[in-house]
């Protein structure tokens, strides 16, 4: 049975939050935004509830709501306008959006190389020549290239 790639899961089910809605107090609570401010963010256009099927009344966010609620609260702790706050969110949601799709399109899988377990990163060069593993030790990145001929033992 071939395993699924990481991106797959990631868009599948396994590791979705599509399913994550909270109610207008969850988000609340879970920030310390009052519900008068959510409110108020919502009519500005800064945060947005979510669609529903079902048509009630509540209101309901998704789980990247709750994420930019939680940035927007954070910057505005740091001293941040709101506009500023609401700005400064967009772009490093933008930015971890950039690198999750980098890091999904470049993960190739686990591998064993010299008894270590290392990420596999896929070919470094466009003839298919080398591969490039990496691992994260003590807070700090190795990389190791080796020629695509070595073996590796994949997990």
């Amino acid at each position: 049975m071939e395993r699924a790639t990481l991106r797959e899961a990631a868009n599948g089910k396994i590791f979705s939050t599509a399913n994550l809605i909270f109610g207008i107090g969850q988000i609340s609570k879970m920030t310390g935004v009052s519900t008068r401010q959510l409110r108020y963010w919502e009519s500005k256009g800064y945060i947005e509830p979510k669609k529903r099927a079902d048509e009630q009344a509540q209101r309901v966010y998704g789980y990247d709501t709750f994420l930019r609620v939680s940035g927007i609260k954070s910057m505005q702790d740091e001293g941040y306008t709101l506009a500023a706050a609401v700005e400064r969110t967009a772009a490093l949601m933008a930015e971890a959006d950039g690198i999750r799709n980098f890091l999904l399109d470049a993960y190739h899988g686990i591998a064993e190389v010299d008894n270590q377990d290392m990420l596999d990163l896929g070919f470094l060069d466009a003839e298919h020549t080398q591969r490039l593993y990496a691992r994260s030790k003590d807070h700090h990145v190795e990389y190791l290239v080796r020629p695509a001929g070595e073996e590796a033992t994949g997990k």
